[in-house]
């Protein structure tokens, strides 16, 4: 808990140790209370921090709680002195808990602490798994993600499979967020109609980046900010500019939007189109 008092950075996100152990009260311990060093709420909370702090296997996950060994025991009260070796963390998950689960229910707490009123913006995020990639493979597992990158939470997450791309995924994502009064941003993999269609449909907006993956609507943005000029032609265009000095170099950049193709641009929902 942060006391009135505390500073809170800009960028930091808060986590209440208490209420984790209520959410991974959740989970059934199989173990016999005889040589049973940790509580199972125990470990998964030292996972959860550990995770937090970048480490992605159990070896990882034990060196980070060893660094902190003092902090651990005066935080979560511990008796026993020793930290979990990294066999105890693989226990944890091939005998009691997979991935998938451990991850559902701290997204569930992370979605507590977060009123999905104070949302407004969300993103989609890939990424493969390290340490997953099994004998004679060349990629591990993959997940995508929509996440509020303002709050720092995970909304709704799910694995692609070896045989299927992201974009049924991020359908799938989508239907499970509420969308109302959220803008979606995403790249140009995400620049589909299928993914367009249920945000509009759910009172949401989108911003997508058009890239040659989809040729026509690219040619059409391209045309439109090539054949006219912005400042001598007006018609409707607009501009916005920020120029930041850092890293030993001044940064301009230059948006400039219009609504001229919305009459014609096969897009659904569209808006405006910008070049950056």
């Amino acid at each position: 808990m942060v006391e009135p008092w505390q500073t809170v950075y800009q960028n930091g996100v808060v986590f209440e140790y208490n209420s984790l152990y209520d959410y991974f009260n959740q989970i059934s311990d199989p173990r016999k209370d005889r040589g049973k060093r940790y509580n199972l709420e125990t470990l998964l909370v030292l996972i959860f921090l550990a995770k937090m702090g970048g480490a992605d296997n159990p070896s990882a996950i034990a060196d980070w709680v060893k660094a902190r060994r003092e902090e651990m025991i005066e935080l979560l009260h511990l008796a026993y002195p020793k930290m979990p070796h990294h066999n105890t963390y693989r226990r944890v998950f091939a005998q009691i808990v997979d991935e998938e689960a451990f991850e559902q229910i701290v997204r569930q707490y992370c979605q507590g602490q977060t009123s999905m009123a104070e949302i407004k913006l969300l993103a989609f995020d890939g990424k493969r798994e390290r340490g997953t990639m099994a004998p004679g493979e060349t990629q591990g597992e993959a997940l995508s993600a929509v996440y509020a990158p303002e709050q720092g939470v995970v909304i709704a997450q799910g694995r692609i499979e070896a045989d299927e791309n992201e974009i049924p995924i991020a359908q799938m994502l989508l239907g499970e967020v509420d969308l109302s009064g959220k803008i979606v941003v995403g790249d140009a993999l995400h620049t589909q109609r299928v993914l367009s269609q249920p945000i509009k449909q759910n009172q949401g907006d989108f911003v997508w980046t058009v890239k040659e993956n989809q040729p026509a609507t690219y040619q059409a943005i391209e045309t439109l900010f090539t054949q006219f000029d912005p400042v001598q032609d007006r018609l409707d265009f607009q501009t916005a500019r920020t120029v930041n000095k850092g890293h030993g170099r001044i940064e301009e950049r230059t948006l400039t939007f219009s609504s001229i193709l919305n009459a014609y641009l096969d897009w659904p929902s569209v808006r405006q189109v910008f070049r950056l």
